[in-house]
């Protein structure tokens, strides 16, 4: 469908969904304390929980009808579907319990000690074999570990995967999914919010919710930005790294799935707060501006709103001009008069302030948070519900930043010539808030339902600027300015409908799930506000005296503007699995999911009209702004005619092919076949259709809509040889794709504000196809323990990449025609008591990545970078692939005291950030080290406390020009900034 210009702008940017926000709030609020009333009316004993998963040794599946009994007492519960089982009013003390079933050998388990201050909580095994078993002493604090409960599914599992537990999140000090996803074996983290797997970039990546797609508010990028996910909501992040046919297929590195809590283990409410110190922010002078009163719910409130005089008059706004300042009507014309009338009250009703101001002290950061979780017995059948909440606002600041801007000017050139060399002063405000709420009921033992509700939002205000030489642009005498006032806000709302079964089928149980799962994602960035000038200094003759000079000049640089931009997307997802056994751990896998997405962008920009020379304040710029002049003309052909002057207004810009909608639709189904061959190998394969459509169209009919239409065939072979009982050896192939974004595909144009770079997309792209090989072998030495190394390589056709095009340094995403990305990957965690039993509390984790890309450089590039470099390859790495990525992790947990104290380092190598076009020398992000030191302390039984120094090391973000053979006078720092060091304190309270 095809929208007009008048319902664009009637129905863009208005704040009716305001009013939808803080009801959410509200209602969010009154859960948490509905709940927190509910469960202190509960009554609370000197009693505990038993609880626990019990699965098959082979396969690692939940073992459903196992029974669990307390030794002599009538205590006791059956496994559920999934091998869960829950002993509850266990009285404290000592106890044995006796695990029986029909089908696998029995276990008699000694020294369970049931204490009212935690429940227990147990993770065992059964093997189908007859094996005498005798009885072991454990205790639930030893067994509580959920970083070993994800090696076991790891162990188990039937892809190549990676993953971070809740536990390890907390421990690192991670405050979003993206800081924790940075200590995930062969992950990258760039620009703080995109996860690249095995160096390959985001579009290579797709983010699952609890499996299902969700969609990203950056028109931009493929992936989802993992810093809009407040670690908190979280349970883990399971990366798979090989491709199976029940997964989706569109990735390459790796496919994120986010997984919220499931049933509680018990009661729980807990408060935390924490507040932290950046030593190059906090207490300093920040760049900032005045928001609106809800800038700290993370939204505006309607002050950036496009003036409502203006949205109430839309019939004289499109009467208006598009350019020019200048209006003759006839004396007798009325409709001349009222719009220049109204044209002189919608310049007057914009908000004056184009520049930031200084604030001279940045606050402190902080983060809070409240969870609660329970389960109920309605029926006598488990109900489980969890509720969270979490709200930070954090400053960041640089005072020290530079921008650059170089390029290679003609074929005989041997030295970049200078567009722009710029310090860069930026203050950043952030608001990121989420809400969770999961409910899960157990209908029968074989069957559960389950619904989850998750809101998050994140805004961030920036004020920025830039001052600098422009040769390419003024005389050497002369300096630019450039201000920006800019804020994004952005939201990710998801429900989600699933439901499990079981019945019973020849040699197990048939097992079903199902999903019905519905995404909402929105970006908004109302009224950026952009000025850019220069000025040179002069001699005044009659007062004998230097005066300094600006000028707006739109032959050099964009005139003074103002934008908005809003971007909506919506996913909703049908999921269907179907598992048949076809032996005791074998069994065929199969189902269907329909994803179907649609996207909006609309925009409107507002261009200021006065050039030439003024005082050169901005803000008083945008003051003095209307109808300046009247003037009754000499009578013409009869008619006297009447000019209205305008020395300086805003004029609606309408740029229409940056008005696009697209969607996405993508129907799969597969097969799939796990089971056993011969003696300890095992087998895992099948293929998976999968019909693209892909449409993009704007309102510009010059240009063509953007289309992929495409069937994939997606096959998928691996096997696992299982050496020992705790050891692996897995090889696999698989083939993916990866699909261009409905934005890339579309001609818009979008400036990014600040640099006066455009992105302009390309309706041509097409999508890669992927080969991906892998080899791995990993040994689970001891629970919660493993040493692995990995190999893989994939052969991709058709990449897409970022470059810059034609002679006007605009970005662009273009195919490439090949590319090869290969590497190793290494990994250990173990307890430091191999070494002595005296370090029986410390632990040493790692993990090192290595690897290489190639990408076949355009010929017509390869000859203009001969003729400087004559042995220049014929190949460059893929843009942000790092060649290394390293983490190191010594720490040291005692859980008699409660006491954690963790040091972290992580490490990327140079990796492409933007690929330039002919001999200009590519951008590449510069290694970073960074060091991190996390310790809490448990206090009072129900209190911990927290202290962490994030990037201790304190190393610039860099980015250069590589340089290359025959270059002169290479000028390299296409920008820097500081990040500082941040210190933080928070307390963790458990009320229950």
């Amino acid at each position: 469908m095809r929208f007009s210009d008048q319902e664009m702008k009637r129905s863009c940017f208005l704040s009716d969904t305001n009013r939808f926000r803080q009801t959410l709030n509200v209602l969010t609020i009154a859960l948490l304390v509905l709940c927190g009333t509910v469960s202190a009316l509960a009554s609370v004993g000197k009693t505990s929980t038993i609880t626990g998963r019990i699965v098959e040794e082979q396969t690692g599946e939940g073992l459903i009808g196992v029974t669990v009994m307390i030794e002599g007492t009538s205590q006791g519960a059956i496994t559920d579907m999934d091998g869960n089982f829950r002993i509850k009013n266990v009285a404290t003390g000592t106890y044995t319990l006796v695990i029986s079933s029909v089908t696998h050998q029995g276990v008699t388990i000694s020294g369970v000690e049931v204490t009212e201050s935690e429940p227990v909580s147990l993770n065992l095994t059964l093997s189908p074999a007859i094996t005498e078993v005798e009885g072991i002493t454990v205790k639930a604090t030893q067994l509580k570990n959920t970083h070993a409960a994800m090696l076991s599914v790891r162990q188990k599992s039937a892809a190549i995967s990676d993953a971070i537990s809740a536990d390890e999140i907390q421990r690192s000090g991670s405050g979003d999914a993206a800081e924790a996803m940075t200590k995930v074996v062969g992950a990258s983290v760039v620009g703080g919010k995109y996860v690249y797997v095995r160096g390959l970039g985001d579009r290579y990546a797709n983010t699952l919710l609890n499996s299902s797609p969700i969609p990203s508010p950056d028109p931009d990028k493929q992936a989802a930005p993992m810093d809009l996910i407040p670690s908190g909501l979280l349970d883990n992040i399971v990366v798979e790294k090989t491709f199976t046919p029940d997964k989706p297929g569109n990735f390459a590195g790796g496919s994120v799935n986010l997984k919220t809590r499931d049933y509680p283990e018990r009661r729980m409410l807990v408060f935390s707060t924490s507040s932290g110190y950046n030593s190059v922010t906090t207490d300093k002078e920040i760049l900032t501006y005045d928001g609106s009163s809800s800038d700290w719910l993370g939204y505006d409130g309607g002050k950036r709103d496009i003036p409502s005089y203006i949205i109430e008059n839309e019939d004289l706004q499109d009467q208006a001009p598009q350019s020019g300042a200048y209006l003759l009507g006839g004396i007798h014309d009325d409709s001349v008069a009222t719009l220049a009338a109204y044209m002189d009250t919608a310049a007057k009703s914009f908000d004056p302030v184009m520049t930031p101001k200084v604030r001279k002290h940045a606050p402190v950061n902080q983060s809070h948070s409240v969870s609660y979780a329970d389960l109920f017995n309605p029926f006598g059948r488990p109900l489980g519900i969890l509720a969270s909440f979490s709200y930070s606002k954090k400053y960041s600041a640089y005072n020290d930043g530079f921008s650059g801007k170089y390029r290679l000017t003609g074929s005989g050139s041997t030295a970049l010539t200078v567009d722009h060399e710029l310090e860069d002063i930026k203050g950043t405000e952030e608001v990121l808030w989420g809400g969770l709420f999961t409910i899960k009921y157990g209908i029968t033992d074989n069957d559960k339902i389950g619904l989850t509700f998750m809101r998050d939002q994140h805004g961030e205000s920036v004020g920025r600027y830039l001052t600098g030489t422009a040769p390419e642009h003024l005389d050497p005498d002369q300096s630019l300015r450039s201000y920006v006032l800019s804020y994004v806000e952005r939201n990710l709302t998801s429900i989600q409908l699933n439901g499990e079964h079981l019945s019973p089928f020849g040699l197990g149980s048939l097992r079903a799930d199902w999903q019905l799962s519905h995404a909402e994602t929105t970006q908004q960035e109302p009224d950026i506000r952009f000025f850019t000038d220069y000025y040179y200094e002069y001699e005044d003759q009659e007062f004998a005296d230097i005066d300094t000079a600006y000028r707006i000049d739109p032959s050099r640089f964009p005139v003074p503007s103002r934008g908005w931009r809003k971007l909506e997307e919506s996913n909703n997802t049908i999921t269907f699995n179907l598992s048949i056994p076809v032996s005791h751990t074998g069994k065929i896998k199969t189902g269907f999911n329909w994803l179907s997405s649609d996207r909006t962008h609309q925009e409107r920009n507002f261009d200021y009209q006065y050039y030439g020379e003024y005082r050169g304040d901005p803000n008083e710029y945008a003051t003095y702004v209307g109808l300046t002049d009247i003037d009754t003309l000499p009578p013409f052909n009869g008619d006297t005619l009447v000019s209205y002057q305008f020395d300086n207004v805003l004029l609606e810009n309408v740029e229409l092919r940056n008005q696009y909608e697209g969607s996405s639709d993508v129907k799969a189904t597969y097969a799939m076949l796990q089971t056993p061959l011969l003696g300890n190998i095992s087998f895992v394969g099948g293929a998976r259709y999968e019909k693209t459509n892909l449409y993009c169209v704007t309102q510009d009919s010059k240009y063509e809509p953007g289309e992929i239409d495409a069937e994939d065939i997606l096959p998928s072979v691996g096997f696992i040889y299982h050496a020992t009982d705790n050891t692996n050896f897995r090889l696999s192939y698989g083939r993916t794709i990866a699909l261009p974004t409905i934005r890339e595909m579309s001609p818009f144009a979008s400036e990014d504000f600040g640099v006066a770079r455009v992105f302009v997309g390309n309706p041509n792209l097409k999508r890669t196809l992927i080969d991906n090989y892998d080899l791995r072998w990993e040994w689970f030495t001891r629970p919660g323990e493993v040493i692995a190394m990995s190999g893989f390589y994939k052969l991709l056709r058709d990449p897409i990449e970022l470059t810059f095009v034609a002679n006007n340094d605009n970005l662009q995403p273009e195919n490439s025609y090949r590319a090869t990305v290969y590497g190793l990957e290494f990994e250990i965690k173990t307890r430091l008591d191999h070494i002595n039993r005296a370090l029986s509390n410390f632990s040493f984790g790692g993990n090192l990545t290595l690897a290489h890309s190639e990408v076949d450089i355009l010929e017509s590039d390869m000859e203009k970078i001969r003729a400087i470099n004559p042995d220049a390859e014929s190949t460059r790495p893929m843009a942000g692939q790092s060649p290394l990525l390293a983490n190191i992790d010594l720490s040291y947990d005692n859980a008699n005291t409660g006491t954690s104290i963790g040091i972290l380092y992580n490490v990327f190598g140079d990796r492409l950030a933007i690929v330039a076009r002919g001999a200009t020398p590519d951008i590449y992000e510069q290694s970073r080290h960074q060091l991190d030191l996390v310790a809490s302390q448990r206090m009072f039984g129900l209190a911990s406390v927290k202290f962490s120094v994030k990037n201790i090391l304190d190393e610039d973000v860099l980015f250069l020009h590589q340089e290359y053979e025959g270059l002169e006078n290479l000028k390299s720092v296409y920008s820097s900034h500081s990040r500082g060091i941040t210190y933080s304190v928070g307390v963790s309270y458990n009320i229950w």
